[in-house]
């Protein structure tokens, strides 16, 4: 609540941002926007990516990793909780 202002607006980022590439998206773009996105209190930053099915997960404070068919995207923020990575691209 700390973030709220008296006109009822947030300031900063939501905990975890999920980013969907587009073809038009450019790789200076998405690391131009996770650094932005963690300038203001990013937690977690995600990069969904169709055409690869492929799942990009960087934390804060730590590398990226990689997550792809058959594996489970941990999701920190909460607890014990995964994404099925089969799941996410076949549902």
């Amino acid at each position: 609540m700390e973030r709220h202002t008296k006109k009822g607006w947030f300031t900063g980022a939501p905990e975890l941002i999920v980013e969907v590439l587009s073809p038009s998206n450019t790789a200076s773009e998405m690391f131009d926007r996770q650094r932005t996105c963690f300038e203001g209190g990013c937690l977690e930053f995600w990069v969904v990516d169709p055409e690869t099915a492929q799942i990009h997960v960087t934390p804060v404070n730590g590398p990226t990793r990689t997550y792809r068919a058959g594996e489970n995207v941990p999701v920190s923020l909460l607890g014990a909780a995964s994404l099925s990575v089969d799941q996410i691209f076949n549902d």
